[in-house]
């Protein structure tokens, strides 16, 4: 419950942050400067342009006002946060980026409960990846990354919890034998 508080939160003061008066006609073309609040193809967006690019916080809806997504940019490419909703107000993903790509913590989820973790640098898997039964929120497995490629051990997981297998890789390549 606590959680879902601070993820209730969390996307009020981004959307909050990022609601700016309406300065432009609704259209269908960006403005060079200036804010714009329209249809994209299909999408009901709001956000900054500066010359010529989104900056700062951009926000994307559902045909009836319900938020879809949330990106900031930084002069046309993401840059911070990104949140992305269903229908439902439900958090389906969550991912960080900088200077476009991703860079950080970056999660998936399922109705509420997590499926994905994971940590990126420069665009690559760096780090920690898990994911996550959907039913019961135990780990399913866990992999080791070094700039995108799978270095050290990856972890699997039965459903009940116990530790199903483990494998070491480098460079991407199995190295050794299975634990």
């Amino acid at each position: 419950m606590k959680n879902a508080f601070v993820i209730l939160l969390l996307v009020s003061v981004v959307i909050f942050g990022c609601k700016q008066k309406d300065s432009n006609p609704k259209n269908d073309e960006l403005p060079k400067n200036g804010y714009f609040n329209g249809v994209l193809g299909i999408t009901l967006t709001e956000g900054l342009m500066v010359s010529g690019e989104k900056h700062g916080c951009w926000v994307e809806y559902f045909g009836d006002e319900e938020v879809r997504r949330i990106t900031n940019y930084d002069h046309g490419k993401k840059n911070g946060i990104f949140i992305e909703l269903n229908r439902s107000g439900y958090i389906i993903s969550q991912k960080n980026y900088k200077k476009g790509k991703l860079d950080g913590l970056s999660f998936e989820y399922i109705l509420g409960r997590k499926v994905l973790q994971a940590t990126y640098k420069d665009g690559l898997l760096h780090g920690q990846r898990k994911s996550f039964y959907e039913d019961t929120g135990r780990m399913k497995d866990a992999f080791v990354y070094g700039n995108g490629k799978k270095n050290g051990s990856a972890v699997y997981f039965y459903a009940n919890g116990k530790r199903m297998a483990v494998y070491k890789y480098r460079n991407d390549l199995l190295n050794g034998k299975q634990e």
